[in-house]
């Protein structure tokens, strides 16, 4: 889907595909919705997929709060556990994440709170069975960890900041594995 203000190939920076549909083929299958994060226009698009026609439809533009400048190169978003929280991160201070509540039928997104993060954070990822999210930056060289509440809202402030050593090399990525055990942070060489 392409719009005046986040055409495709531009702005269109990270895209997450959720799929809800059900392995028990006796239920109705629900729908399959793509969420792109768009850091211009600081907006989450959600489109319905229709995976037999391979079309996309839209469904919904939500606004992603904390400032007034747009996120300048892109907006990392991260799924809670079993898909019920989506969160977004804005790159401009003060480096807010926003948590969304994911309708279960519909897919479509509704604002619960909104953090500050302690960087601008390229990637964001949820781990601890949920409790925790981790979010890697690159331009400041830090990773680092926030509690999330049991309403889905992260916590401010963080549980911990970690600078990322050596000074030419810094932390671009963090990710948890299925089975929380194992988080990983690749570098990026600047």
């Amino acid at each position: 889907m392409a719009s005046r203000r986040c055409p495709a190939g531009r702005e269109l920076r990270r895209t997450i595909v959720k799929d809800r549909r059900r392995k028990d083929v006796s239920m109705s299958a629900a729908p399959i919705i793509v969420y792109v994060s768009c850091a211009e226009s600081k907006e989450i698009h959600s489109l319905r997929l229709d995976a037999e026609n391979g079309t996309l439809d839209p469904l919904e533009v939500v606004a992603v709060p904390g400032t007034d400048e747009p996120s300048p190169s892109n907006m990392p978003l991260a799924f809670g556990p079993g898909g019920q929280t989506l969160y977004a991160a804005l790159r401009t201070a003060p480096f807010p994440v926003t948590a969304f509540a994911v309708d279960a039928a519909s897919g479509r997104l509704s604002r619960r709170g909104t953090a500050p993060l302690p960087a601008p954070m390229a990637y964001i990822s949820v781990g601890g069975n949920g409790r925790l999210l981790m979010g890697a930056s690159y331009r400041e060289g830090k990773l680092s960890v926030s509690r999330i509440g049991s309403d889905g809202n992260v916590q401010a402030p963080p549980t911990q900041v970690v600078t990322t050593p050596p000074i030419r090399s810094s932390a671009s990525t963090v990710y948890s594995n299925v089975a929380p055990t194992y988080v990983a942070s690749t570098a990026t060489w600047l």
